[in-house]
């Protein structure tokens, strides 16, 4: 957590380290948007609370470290759906359970077959999805 974390701790993070020189842009007082490698930072972690407690860390970071690209629009934070949703042949996606029974509500007919399965993560999920 950056928060409470001192500069030389976070400095000191690999991950951190590596995520910066990816970007190219520098942290801090030497940060620079137009040395920014990328135009958009997408952040896009697991639908659970896991992958939400990483997002807010990164969050933080980019907060506190790069503010800048936030201020410049550059960041970004995917929401990938819990459930996929089957009803007959035409396939839905829902962020939670409300949006879930919404569509199963809305969508479901008598006879068709509901098949209803929640993602355990991104890597379970094929590109297209």
């Amino acid at each position: 957590n950056v928060m409470s974390a001192s500069i030389d701790k976070i400095k000191a993070n690999q991950e951190l380290a590596d995520l910066t020189l990816a970007l190219g842009c520098g942290s801090g007082s030497h940060y620079n948007d137009e040395a920014l490698r990328y135009e958009k930072v997408i952040i896009m972690t697991d639908a659970d609370v896991d992958g939400a407690h990483i997002a807010s860390l990164l969050m933080t970071f980019f907060y506190q470290e790069m503010p800048g690209l936030i201020k410049n629009g550059h960041l970004y934070l995917a929401r990938p759906p819990l459930y996929r949703i089957t009803i007959g042949t035409n396939h839905f996606y829902a962020q939670d359970e409300k949006e879930r029974d919404a569509i199963i509500a809305k969508n479901a007919r008598a006879n068709s077959k509901v098949e209803v399965g929640r993602f355990k993560g991104l890597g379970e999920m094929t590109p297209p999805q």
